[in-house]
């Protein structure tokens, strides 16, 4: 049996054939030609038994791909809960960022996860972090209008003002976008006064386009 094998049979959900694979001689933190691992694998198709068996099996559960994301990013922006909380509980780090920064609570609000954005946040994940581009996972829910992971950021904590590094907010973002609900929303996180600021950029976004 390969490593080829046992990334086969783990995307595949085979247990029983994993377990004798890794009985020979194929190291569990073995990598493929794009950096992953039996754990990455079984992280981003959902097999939380495979899960389960590798971490006791001595899997790295920090190792990262050669885009810098881990098994806990994986499993967050697929929308696992029941495998995120088995890796957090497993000791992942809630607010390692992949190779732009994204953190697990950032890739499940862009994908719309909302279980997983509220399990990362009881868990304790960063509200507020941002991303190499300055964006914070409000930002990108904002940017793709999840309405509900929006208003459960904000109730978090998160800031509808903080300005990447374009200088746009998740509010300019949601108006930019057209999300008129989700600006609605932030609209309700801080003083009215700032809603001028985002409409502003919002306007300003629009010239630039003209």
């Amino acid at each position: 049996m390969t490593h080829k094998d046992l990334m086969r049979e783990t995307a595949a959900g085979n247990i029983e054939t994993v377990k004798e694979i890794l009985n020979g001689s194929i190291d569990v933190n073995e990598r493929n030609e794009h950096g992953d691992t039996a754990l990455m694998e079984a992280a981003f198709f959902g097999r939380l038994e495979v899960v389960r068996f590798l971490l006791d099996a001595g899997a790295d559960l920090h190792a990262t791909d050669r885009d810098g994301s881990n098994a806990l990013l994986v499993a967050s922006a697929q929308g696992y809960a029941e495998m995120v909380e088995l890796l957090v509980a497993a000791g992942a780090r809630l607010d390692a960022g992949d190779g732009h920064g994204l953190t697990a609570l950032a890739e499940a609000s862009f994908w719309g996860h909302l279980p997983v954005v509220r399990l990362l946040l009881h868990r304790g994940a960063d509200v507020n972090a941002v991303d190499h581009g300055g964006k914070t996972p409000l930002t990108w829910a904002a940017f793709q209008g999840h309405e509900e992971i929006a208003a459960v950021l904000l109730a978090h904590g998160a800031d509808p003002y903080l300005e990447d590094d374009d200088g746009n907010t998740p509010m300019s973002w949601a108006a930019f976008e057209g999300h008129g609900r989700v600006l609605e929303i932030l609209g309700t996180g801080t003083p009215n006064r700032n809603y001028g600021r985002a409409c502003y950029r919002f306007e300003g976004a629009v010239a630039e386009l003209h």
